[in-house]
């Protein structure tokens, strides 16, 4: 069964984790594994190999280590809690956990962790744990001098953002956006060009080499170059900005802001991770599942670089967890199919995908008033179903007996 909605809540509660973004938690929930346990019997062992951590929902644990005297009770925690957070670091269990009652807890397996680690490209995740460990360390060895544990040691580490691209760079290139309009400005246009014609293009250019380098958001590039347009009376400014005051233009900014939310909160990998749930763990059930929920949630969220950066992780996770290895045709099958279902469909459905709006906007008025989401679904459907076919045909042809296992 899936975590419950406490998971999250038992994650945060982890030091090495509590600075963690909505989606990197989002993908911890989704690498839990439930475990339960009788009353009397050993969830770890001191010296065993250590292979994950627990977050325990609920009954009671006994912590003990052995010492020359035998076992000593170090802790006893009830749930919620957690224990064997060292486990993610360390080889060898550093203490016993037996449990005191039934206990139903969840597993954090030491290997998912390791490769959420590899493969998140900022180092939020290593900087939490090396917080958490130093004060860890801090606040025992004031413990163990009976120095006083200070709010002040001991507040929750801000994590440093990383470092925008060079400054340097972006001067030189918003300097070259100015210069090489400017320098070919007076210039003869070349070909047919009319000189209206060939100042558009510099504009434009310059504009280019603007969100090459990114002196400036790419977004103010573009309402820059719309206003130059205008200035220099290439263009009417009231014709320039009279796209930003359609009801589309209202209606796909507020579908980008929907989009943006759903990734940002990790609501979107959650969504995608529940409807896999529901079909077979097999790679023709997993395969299956990335294709129908990446259709459900196309209409919901119309940005189709999002959907995919949401489910991008799914596709080594699942492979993983079937058995495959990285680069096996299983895997990339599985990979292809998410890229499919949350990617190939965002003409099918009106609400897939934020331009669909503006291309609306460009039909006549009478064509316009025979499209609404159902009529759009009904003219795109045919191809819809023959993508649906191919993609199936493609994803199931990788999974015959040459796929290659760990």
């Amino acid at each position: 069964m899936p975590p419950s909605d406490s998971a999250e809540d038992l994650i945060r509660n982890v030091p090495f984790f509590r600075n963690l973004d909505r989606v990197d938690i989002a993908r911890l929930i989704g690498a839990l594994e439930e475990v339960r346990f009788p009353s009397g019997a050993g969830i770890t062992l001191e010296g065993a190999d250590a292979d994950g951590l627990y977050l325990l929902e609920d009954g009671e644990v006994a912590v003990t280590i052995q010492t020359p005297d035998g076992a000593r009770s170090v802790a006893q925690l009830k749930g919620p809690a957690h224990f064997g957070e060292l486990g993610l670091l360390l080889a060898r269990r550093t203490a016993s956990v037996h449990t005191v009652t039934d206990v139903r807890a969840w597993k954090l397996p030491r290997h998912r962790f390791e490769q959420l680690v590899r493969e998140r490209p900022r180092p939020a995740l290593g900087l939490s744990i090396a917080a958490a460990l130093a004060e860890s360390m801090d606040r025992r060895q004031r413990e163990f001098i009976g120095a006083p544990v200070t709010e002040a040691a001991h507040r929750r580490m801000v994590l440093a953002r990383p470092k925008p691209p060079s400054q340097r760079w972006r001067r030189i290139g918003g300097l070259a956006a100015l210069a090489v309009p400017l320098a070919f400005w007076w210039l003869h246009p070349p070909g047919a060009l009319t000189r209206e014609g060939w100042h558009v293009v510099l504009i434009l250019l310059g504009a280019a080499i603007g969100w090459l380098f990114e002196p400036l958001p790419d977004f103010m590039i573009a309402m820059l170059m719309a206003a130059l347009w205008g200035l220099t009376g290439l263009a009417p400014l009231s014709a320039t900005f009279s796209g930003f005051a359609t009801p589309s233009w209202v209606v796909a900014l507020g579908s980008l802001a929907l989009a943006a939310a759903m990734t940002l909160s990790g609501l979107l990998f959650r969504t995608a991770l529940l409807l896999l749930r529901i079909f077979a763990p097999t790679h023709r059930g997993q395969v299956l599942g990335l294709l129908a929920s990446g259709l459900l949630i196309t209409p919901l969220v119309p940005l189709s670089v999002a959907r995919i950066i949401a489910v991008a992780p799914l596709g080594l996770e699942l492979g993983q967890a079937l058995g495959y290895s990285p680069r096996s045709r299983a895997t990339a099958a599985i990979s292809f199919a998410g890229l499919v279902g949350y990617g190939y469909f965002s003409s099918i459905f009106l609400t897939g995908l934020a331009s669909n709006f503006f291309l609306i906007e460009l039909l006549p008025v009478a064509e316009r008033a025979r499209f609404d989401w159902l009529t759009w679904l009904a003219a795109a459907a045919p191809t819809g179903v023959l993508m649906i076919l191919a993609a199936r045909s493609r994803c199931y042809c990788s999974s015959g007996p040459k796929l290659r296992r760990k």
